[in-house]
């Protein structure tokens, strides 16, 4: 399936994996960009190869948290979008966002150096930071960014948890990253979108604390599942059924074998269907059509045959500002039903 024609009269949010992990790109009606974790697929950063095929340039790049699945290729989107001095750079932000610096002024980079990909894109914004101070997003619980006539607001982590996760970054303890998960709403025109990243209610009660802060959350019309649709995750933010105008996706993790079929249930008693942009297993077994099935038989799904290349793992959701939202599906995606 090949990606779809923009239109100037929708908010499209797509929805990008396996790779290494996931990637979710936003465009809105006039033009704007934003990415949101990166992952790349046979070393090639997926999100950037969406980009490049539509000519774009993003205003605001995120890394949710410092976790592999979601910083692989974030570094290089980093290092192509801020390349000419002269030009525009996009926001940048990053969780934990480091307020320290050495007594010379300059940021403290080793403890973002010590150990590869993950590391080396938090140095890569950190270093931008300093190069251009106008690029920092902090990413603070209620901060908001415009994305052209939509708005991005920042519902995650608490003060509390994005305080433990800066302790535990500089002190190597020991810490689940996912508690101070970056979650985000974009709203445009009275539609919303929820993006979940990694962010877990056990432990931590993360998104207790979101819907309690934001209770709007909970009315989204498209939810990036968060966590891969990990029982761990699953919170107030679900809410009650909203009809057939809300879509729900999760992208695999295939190293931990999610989402798992019983992990899907309980999300399926609340809407008739969940949309995975790909199989909970290696990219190279992925399959070369879009496939429905029922949550029972997730599990016997195999390659049919190996995916064809970019695009194909993918859950792409053009939003109007009235009507139900349509739908475009990669070939590797997966709906799953009761």
């Amino acid at each position: 399936m090949p990606l779809p024609q923009l239109r100037a009269d929708a908010l499209t949010v797509f929805v990008l994996g396996p790779g290494t992990g996931e990637s979710v790109v936003v465009h809105a009606p006039d033009g704007a960009w934003m990415v949101v974790d990166s992952c790349r697929s046979k070393r090639n950063g997926i999100a950037l190869k969406l980009l490049n095929h539509y000519e774009a340039r993003p205003s605001l790049l995120a890394l949710t948290h410092p976790h592999l699945d979601h910083a692989s290729g974030f570094g290089e989107l980093v290092n192509t979008y801020t390349r000419d001095s002269d030009s525009t750079w996009p926001k940048l932000g990053v969780v934990p966002a480091p307020d320290t610096k050495k007594a010379d002024g300059s940021w403290d980079l080793e403890p973002a150096l010590k150990n590869g990909q993950v590391e080396q894109a938090i140095a890569s914004v950190l270093t931008r930071w300093e190069q251009r101070p106008v690029s920092r997003w902090d990413m603070k619980q209620g901060d908001s960014e415009a994305l052209g006539s939509a708005t991005v607001c920042v519902i995650s982590p608490s003060p509390a948890e994005r305080a433990a996760a800066f302790k535990a970054w500089n002190t190597d303890g020991n810490y689940d990253f996912n508690r101070a998960s970056s979650a985000f709403i974009v709203e445009w025109s009275g539609r919303s979108v929820l993006l979940g990243s990694d962010l877990v209610e056990h432990p931590g009660k993360g998104w207790t604390d979101a819907t309690t802060a934001y209770a709007r959350a909970a009315s989204h019309d498209v939810y990036k599942l968060a966590h891969h649709g990990s029982e761990g995750a699953r919170g107030p933010q679900l809410g009650a059924a909203k009809g057939a105008s809300r879509v729900w996706i999760a992208t695999p993790f295939a190293r931990e074998g999610l989402p798992t079929a019983d992990g899907l249930v309980p999300h399926l008693a609340i809407e008739p269907e969940v949309h995975l942009t790909g199989l909970p297993v290696p990219y190279a077994q992925q399959s070369n059509g879009h496939r429905a099935t029922p949550v029972g038989g997730l599990g016997g799904l195999g390659a049919t045959p190996p995916p064809s290349g970019f695009p194909d793992c993918f859950v792409c959701v053009v939003i109007p500002a009235t009507g139900p939202s349509q739908v475009i599906f990669g070939s590797g995606a997966v709906t799953v039903t009761p």
